[in-house]
């Protein structure tokens, strides 16, 4: 009976027939579409706030105009700001699939540091301390504050109406807006250590630095000029609010698709 001897190939010492780690395609795609319907809301709640927000928010009008404008227009108001309730809601899935993102990924090996999980960690906690006051004031924009312009337009009297906007408007502008613009920062970061080439990807993190310092003016310009409302009952200064936010909230919408391609440039090579 004949031996037949198996014939075995040497490997290379370095050989592994394990497959190379790779981050989950999973939490990538959750990323994508959360950052995409994030994009998408932002779009739509900047056509908002310069449409159907703008007559209640623009403080360069007569006091009474604003108020009167909401208390005839409530069905308009409040879904202007149901749009970025809902914006908000996607900036916390995002931050949340972010974090799921980088900790399978350092989990997996495929990154060598834990700093993008841990920046990424970092973003969803000022996610969640931007929500809380901002949720809190749009909330209040929508309920209470539509029966106090109601009382300002009946008796004339805008002491109430002034220093409930003026501290909805620190709420939303200065303290939401103070928590999302840390976040972005903290996905910069993430972002670019995960990408491991900062200098090829200078334009990402380089735009959302612009856009922080753009961010960081409008909501200190913001509570600045609410101060001075509480002070005198008028608003200086608070062109500077909309101008910056004019300017950065398009640029945000830009470099969410940046962020996008960043990451995803990482995940697929």
């Amino acid at each position: 009976m004949k031996q037949f001897a198996h014939k075995t190939e040497s490997l290379p010492m370095n050989y592994s027939t394990r497959p190379l780690p790779r981050p989950s395609t999973r939490y990538y795609r959750w990323v994508v579409y959360t950052l995409l319907v994030s994009a998408g809301l932002h779009v739509l709640g900047v056509i908002t706030a310069l449409g159907v927000l703008q007559p209640g928010l623009d403080v360069q009008l007569p006091i009474l105009d604003r108020a009167y404008y909401i208390s005839n227009h409530v069905l308009s108001w409040r879904l202007g700001w149901l749009v970025w309730q809902c914006a908000a809601i996607s900036n916390l899935a995002a931050a949340i699939a972010i974090v799921c993102y980088f900790r399978h990924a350092y989990r997996q090996r495929v990154c060598d540091t834990r700093w993008p999980y841990y920046w990424s960690l970092a973003a969803l906690v000022f996610t969640i301390s931007a929500m809380i006051p901002e949720q809190w004031a749009e909330f209040a924009l929508v309920s209470e504050f539509i029966q106090t312009a109601d009382l300002a337009v009946t008796t004339g009297d805008t002491t109430e109406y002034v220093l409930q906007e003026s501290r909805w408007l620190v709420m939303t502008t200065t303290c939401g807006a103070c928590g999302y613009t840390m976040m972005q920062f903290a996905w910069i970061c993430c972002a670019t250590i995960y990408h491991g080439r900062p200098r090829k990807i200078w334009w990402f993190w380089g735009l959302g630095l612009i856009d922080f310092v753009l961010f960081t003016v409008s909501y200190l310009a913001c509570y600045w000029s609410c101060q001075a409302a509480l002070q005198g009952g008028a608003y200086v200064g608070f062109e500077t609010v909309f101008i910056f936010n004019a300017i950065a909230f398009p640029l945000l919408i830009l470099w969410i698709l940046m962020f996008i391609a960043v990451v995803g440039n990482r995940h697929h090579a």
